[in-house]
């Protein structure tokens, strides 16, 4: 609802009085706001995986034929996936592949926003120790 007020704010000189009402272009700013959020959740609710594993997703994004796929197909990468668990890559996965935000990995998977956030830090971790060891905080 803040953004409302905030976009009414910023556009409030755009505002014609002849095409309506103050109201009627307040209503017409929180539909519009409305219908683009239901649009973006439906798009990501599509966009997640409806495996448990995530690997595939994974696999997609380290067989990829572009250069970073390329640098993600690296034995070292895959040898360091296979060494998290498979709740650990599932979040990488949401994280890196999906390109979902904390809190949207949370809602996604039920786990509490600060589990999410601690699991994905300590996969990270993981995965730096394990594809540069020298330069990993001990």
């Amino acid at each position: 609802m803040s953004e409302v007020y905030a976009q009414v704010w910023r556009t409030a000189a755009g505002y014609d009085v002849e095409k309506g009402t103050p109201v009627a272009w307040l209503l017409m700013i929180c539909r519009t706001r409305a219908i683009d959020q239901l649009r973006r959740e439906q798009a990501r609710r599509k966009a997640l995986p409806e495996t448990d594993g995530g690997d595939d997703a994974l696999e997609q994004a380290i067989d990829g034929e572009d250069a970073f796929g390329a640098w993600l197909g690296s034995n070292p990468l895959r040898g360091a996936l296979a060494r998290l668990g498979a709740a650990e890559r599932r979040l990488v996965s949401l994280a890196f592949v999906h390109d979902l935000s904390h809190a949207e990995i949370a809602q996604s998977t039920g786990l509490p926003l600060g589990t999410v956030k601690s699991r994905l830090r300590r996969a990270l971790q993981l995965l730096r120790q394990e594809l540069a060891p020298d330069e990993a905080p001990a």
